[in-house]
């Protein structure tokens, strides 16, 4: 007689599983605890202020109406600088929400942008830009007059990321081009620093394994 090993195994767990409810004891000497009211009070409990700044508006002024915006700093002495990249511009705004400056505008001269994605205080009493189309790095005052620009002397290729390292340094990771895809390759990766004035690739690391 052919038996099902299937179904051979399915009794087997039915019967162990009958055998423990029969053969199963209750644990002696746990205690009952029942909780009747929270451990905590609606006094307890945490909130939330609202909102007390708003930027922008639906209808008005030019620098109040933004589009894509790609980073927003808090800057150390409490103003806000928005990067709003539809129009390439860096808006900064007063601690309580005043327009103040504006500075930036599309294009591929110094001080303009193609595709603006940071605002950072790289350097004291400045802004750091960075444009990964244009693969630059632009430094601002806080009146906007252009202080350093400097193109990235790397792969070309797309950022992967990019920080602001202090004392007027910013750091940007660059994707190398890849070898053919016709076997195993490690698809390296490059680190830019800008200094004040210039910039330099300071080394080049090899990634992961591909499987191609």
């Amino acid at each position: 007689m052919r038996v099902n090993p299937y179904c051979l195994l399915l009794a087997m767990v039915l019967g162990g599983a009958a055998l423990d409810a029969q053969t199963a004891v209750p644990p002696q000497d746990v205690p009952s605890v029942d909780n009747t009211t929270p451990a905590w009070t609606l006094a307890d409990r945490w909130t939330v202020d609202p909102v007390g700044l708003t930027l922008g508006a639906i209808a008005g002024a030019p620098e109040l109406q933004f589009s894509r915006i790609s980073d927003v700093l808090l800057a150390g002495d409490g103003r806000i600088v928005v990067a709003d990249g539809a129009s390439s511009q860096i808006r900064i705004f007063s601690r309580t929400g005043e327009f103040e400056q504006v500075f930036g505008r599309d294009g591929e001269g110094p001080g303009e942008f193609r595709y603006l994605t940071l605002v950072g205080e790289c350097s004291p009493g400045g802004l750091t830009a960075w444009d990964p189309r244009l693969h630059r790095v632009t430094e601002f005052t806080w009146d906007g007059a252009l202080t350093t620009w400097a193109p990235d002397p790397g792969s070309g290729m797309p950022y992967l990321g990019v920080s602001c390292l202090g004392e007027g340094v910013a750091g940007v990771i660059n994707a190398l081009p890849a070898p053919p895809f016709d076997k195993t390759y490690r698809l390296p990766t490059q680190l830019t620093v800008w200094f004040k004035g210039g910039a330099t690739v300071l080394a080049t690391v090899p990634g992961g394994d591909r499987h191609f």
